[in-house]
């Protein structure tokens, strides 16, 4: 008996992955390093994406994140559950994979390089930048950042949040896992 096989039509390809909010646990890296040096302060309502918000130390939360403590913070973050897999398993599927970051400085910019060495994290191209719209060749973004997937969907392509505290005011396609993600894709739909 032969079997014919459907031959898989596969709409999106190119993926663009953010990093932190989606591989890297940076949110939980910052909270463990702050609490190392303020353990009597509490971390603030997580509902808002802006940092400064979120620690009693208002706007010297960047100075502290991204000079004082930027190697403890970004070398040393955990990646979330599963997100090692998963990468493989877009590598696996035939994907190719682009990780779209925004960095704010040079060292920012080499902790996470050595992040991802660090993890053997898979992807096909790197990209730092900030305004990840003018990213092309990638059919699909998987970001945390409102603002990022909001610019991203306005240029006709599939923008999708992954959800986390700090986006629920984005009324896009939302996951809540790797693998919902990874159907959205296989399937081409957005709910």
């Amino acid at each position: 008996m032969i079997i014919k096989r459907k031959k898989l039509i596969v709409k999106y390809k190119n993926l663009g992955i953010d990093i932190d909010g989606i591989l890297r646990n940076f949110v939980g890296s910052v909270e463990r390093v702050y609490k190392e040096h303020y353990p009597e302060h509490k971390v603030l309502d997580r509902s808002d994406y802006d940092l400064k918000t979120w620690f009693p130390i208002g706007g010297k939360i960047y100075d502290f994140v991204f000079k004082d403590n930027v190697k403890e913070i970004y070398l040393y973050a955990k990646p979330y559950p599963h997100a090692l897999r998963f990468m493989e398993y877009l590598e696996d599927l035939g994907y190719k994979v682009v990780i779209v970051t925004s960095q704010p400085n040079e060292d920012c910019v080499y902790y996470t390089k050595k992040w991802l060495e660090k993890h053997e994290v898979y992807y096909d191209k790197l990209i730092f930048e900030s305004q990840k719209y003018k990213v092309e060749n990638i059919d699909v973004l998987l970001d945390d950042s409102t603002k990022n997937l909001n610019e991203f969907a306005e240029t006709d392509r599939l923008a999708v949040c992954m959800n986390r505290p700090w986006n629920k005011d984005y009324e896009g396609p939302r996951v809540k896992t790797y693998k919902q993600f990874i159907e959205m894709v296989q399937n081409g739909r957005t709910n």
